[in-house]
């Protein structure tokens, strides 16, 4: 028992309290039990169930003499394990004086095995001897049969079934049969919904399911008039649906299947990763390698040299990605003077980071997101001044990067029907090269003209990740290059795909 009041004289509370079971064998698991004279209140208590074998279970139990049993808003979630005997969202005693109620409880089945009824609310006399469901119309309460499919004996006082196929569930197959206990009135008040489908395997137009098999299934409601739209499969699929009483059956046939428009939110993250290799770029191109030039010029050694930049960027039409971090550069540089001109050599290390922020707009939902961005690396630089002759002041410099990039992004707004959010992280290769040629004039002595057009690519590699449990492959490799003489910046990404099946198109 999570928690347990007992008052004689007065009101007995029992409130949010948690029972979680792993494993081991016990008897009756109760989230709160009160028992008062005035009132007896027993709510917002949480059952978790992931193993183990267990008698029976109640989220919350209440009994009072003179005033009201409350036995509301309480949740039982099942993932695993063993439940041989009753399993109650919220249980009331009946007494001559009082009254009762027990509403809004949630019973959730993701896994495991029940081997008796399962009840949303429910009356018992004093002994907690002779359990009977209370109506289910008005309850509030909902079986959410999560990816969960089987037998249950006897299913009642449930307003809401919540459903959401399982992974790997074939057309034709049944999601959930009602046993032969099941009585005349269980599911009168009670209504059927469909949440969606786990993501793995494939579904297909046309496809066929049992929702529910029972000779009672004429009692049940069908949400929507039977029209299911806009239900998630796994999170890169949406399908539409109708069911459809079919005898003792309700099922639902896949009608339209489509590619979520969410997924798209991921790729601003990827931007802004190469965004801040882009300025990382720019920096060694523009500012490391002046200040390496400086350092080094007139010196016979190997001199040290730094450079840093920070600001917010912003990219995006339709949504919007902003990258705020910063960008160093550090290394040794050495110039050699000729005849002709003088040589810059360099070897620099690079840092960078970025606090990223992601919007994109949906006709589903808009897509919020928060992440980061890392990368640590190396190269080399070099640069040549024309010192002598007709083309003096003309020059030319390049440069090698290479590293690694590390990266995460998260989002509460893409959720699949387990309520699992979006969330992934990248650690991938990089390199790129830069090239200038650039003319210095010096127009007074105390003005000089620099002008150059240079030359940025960087390539980012690719990467298997998982969202949600699902695989995310493929040539998820991306490039950018820029040509700073006219500012124009591209980035280019390969296909992302993530094959959904052998029969479905990637996406």
């Amino acid at each position: 028992m999570g928690g347990n009041a007992d008052s004689g004289r007065d009101k007995a509370l029992a409130d949010s309290n948690l029972v979680i079971i792993k494993g081991g064998t016990t008897g009756t698991v109760v989230g709160g039990h009160a028992s008062g004279l005035l009132d007896g209140s027993a709510r917002y208590n949480l059952v978790s169930i992931s193993g183990g074998s267990i008698t029976s279970v109640a989220g919350g139990s209440a009994t009072t003499t003179n005033g009201t049993a409350d036995a509301s808003f309480n949740a039982v979630l099942v993932s695993g394990g063993s439940i041989r005997d009753h399993f109650v969202g919220g249980i009331v005693y009946a007494s001559s004086n009082g009254q009762y109620g027990a509403r809004y409880n949630a019973v959730t089945l993701t896994g495991g095995h029940i081997g008796g009824y399962v009840f949303g609310s429910a009356l018992t006399d004093s002994l907690g001897q002779n359990v009977s469901p209370l109506p289910a119309a008005g309850s509030g309460n909902s079986l959410n049969l999560l990816g969960w499919q089987g037998t249950l004996r006897r299913v009642a006082a449930f307003q809401y079934l919540n459903l959401a196929l399982p992974n790997g569930m074939r057309p034709g197959e049944t999601l959930l049969t009602l046993g032969n206990e099941q009585t005349g009135g269980d599911l009168q008040g009670s209504t059927v919904r469909v949440l969606g489908a786990l993501g793995g395997q494939g579904m297909r137009i046309g496809d066929r399911y049992t929702l529910i098999n029972s000779i009672h299934a004429d009692e049940l409601a069908l949400s929507n008039g039977g029209t299911v739209h806009d239900a998630p499969k796994g999170f890169a699929l949406l399908f539409d649906g109708s069911m459809q009483r079919n005898g003792n059956s309700i099922d639902l046939t896949i009608t339209g299947l489509r590619a979520n428009p969410q997924i798209k939110a991921f790729n601003p993250y990827r931007v802004v990763q190469m965004a801040a290799l882009d300025r990382g770029a720019r920096l060694v191109e523009g500012t490391a390698l002046e200040q390496a030039r400086k350092a080094a010029v007139g010196q016979d050694a190997w001199m040290p040299f730094a450079a840093i930049h920070g600001g917010t960027e912003r990219y995006g039409n339709d949504g919007r990605a902003d990258g705020t971090g910063l960008e160093l550069a550090a290394g040794l540089a050495r110039s050699f003077t000729g005849e002709a001109g003088d040589l810059l050599l360099g070897a620099f290390f690079e840092y960078g980071q970025a606090s990223i922020g992601t919007r994109e707009d949906f006709s589903v939902g808009d897509v919020c997101g928060t992440g980061s961005a890392r990368y640590a690396g190396g190269g080399l630089m070099a640069r040549f001044d024309l010192t002598s002759g007709l083309l003096s002041g003309l020059y030319a410099q390049a440069g090698l990067r290479l590293g690694q990039i590390n990266g995460d992004w998260q989002s509460q707004d893409i959720a699949s029907v387990l309520q699992q959010t979006a969330d992934f992280d990248t650690s991938t290769a990089y390199y790129g090269l830069f090239a200038g040629l650039g003319y210095q004039w010096q127009a007074t002595e105390r003005m000089r003209l620099d002008s150059r057009a240079s030359f940025f690519w960087n390539h980012q590699d690719g990467q298997d990740i998982s969202i949600m449990g699902e695989s995310v492959f493929g040539n998820f490799s991306f490039y950018s290059y820029k040509k700073a003489c006219g500012q124009k910046r591209t980035v280019r990404g390969s296909k992302n795909s993530r094959r959904l099946s052998n029969d479905t198109p990637a996406i």
